[in-house]
């Protein structure tokens, strides 16, 4: 990963020129990193959503069952050291219903211990 603190306008720009939705996790499930197309996603910006709980986020948090199957998700590739994903639908701020893979794949460092998360959503309606 391209380190933030030496090279934070590179970072930036390769992370936020994404067209994926990408989001960096801590170990707990804050969010420390959100690119612009997630932000656009939820609708908000990055100051009102870093350091929440990826699975309490406004409007993700108020959907029982984003809120449930991020959680255990979360918590499934935390314990496997592994990726795991789950589809939800999600109504989107145009109003239309949209269909979103989530992945969570943990970074893990040389011990082996899940250093953080990196959770990607990708709009699956049309495939």
């Amino acid at each position: 990963m391209i380190s933030k603190k030496n090279n934070k306008k590179p970072y930036r720009e390769v992370f936020d020129l994404q067209s994926q939705c990408i989001a960096l996790l801590s170990p707990a499930g804050r969010i420390f990193d959100i690119n612009e197309s997630f932000l656009a996603l939820l609708n908000t910006s990055r100051r009102d959503i870093v350091g929440q709980l990826i699975w309490e986020t406004t409007p993700l948090g108020s959907l029982p069952i984003f809120a449930s199957d991020i959680k255990s998700t979360f918590l499934a590739a935390l314990d496997d050291k592994d990726c795991s994903s789950f589809v939800v639908r999600i109504k989107g701020v145009d109003g239309d219903t949209r269909i979103v893979n989530f992945t969570l794949s943990p970074a893990l460092d040389a011990k082996g211990s899940v250093e953080w998360c990196l959770l990607e959503a990708n709009d699956i309606s049309d495939k």
